[in-house]
């Protein structure tokens, strides 16, 4: 049995961005989503686009002591700004991470926030994304836009759930956010 399939690949400039992958015509990434999408019948058309992959681990999970939020671990701004109070053992400074360097990069500000939104914008027709993003990524840049910082504000989801409903000239959605677990074991 031959099933012609037609894949059209949506390649567009964008600035280098540690988070974003880069489909290509890299034929295992090209086969995982065949099979992920569903076997495609004779005359159908597989759209490729990008797949982004969005994700910061929590960095120090210790209880949090920052504000009232207590019976919970650390996110980002509470690690930033207890840090220096922390010890593990005799070595102070904990996380020993520099977070405000990781979260503050403005390729990481941009991904996590509108870069997604804007670069499918630039992309006509039936072509997407499909996006992941962490949970603890999301508690960590919901802890940042909360406390307006490193370049993170309240509305730091926005662009992703505009996006979200941009529909293709069939109807599915252009963006597709992918779920895995909280903190990408």
């Amino acid at each position: 049995m031959n099933f012609p399939i037609t894949f059209k690949l949506f390649e567009m400039s964008y600035p280098k961005l540690g988070s974003l992958w880069r489909v290509g015509i890299r034929v295992p990434y090209l086969l995982l989503g065949i099979f992920f999408c569903g076997v495609a019948v004779a005359g159908d058309t597989v759209y490729v686009s990008r797949f982004w992959h969005d994700h910061q681990p929590i960095y120090w999970p210790d209880w949090n002591s920052n504000g009232t939020e207590s019976n919970r671990v650390q996110y980002a701004w509470d690690s930033i700004i207890l840090k220096n109070g922390q010890t593990y053992g005799t070595s102070a400074g904990h996380p020993d991470n520099d977070l405000s360097g990781i979260f503050g990069l403005s390729d990481r500000v941009g991904s996590y926030q509108s870069v997604p939104r804007n670069s499918l914008a630039n992309i006509t027709g039936a072509g997407g994304y499909a996006m992941s993003y962490s949970g603890s990524l999301i508690d960590n840049v919901r802890s940042l836009g909360g406390a307006n910082q490193l370049g993170y504000g309240s509305g730091w989801n926005s662009g992703n759930k505009e996006a979200r409903g941009w529909k293709t000239p069939s109807g599915s959605s252009r963006m597709e956010m992918v779920g895995f677990t909280y903190h990408h074991s």
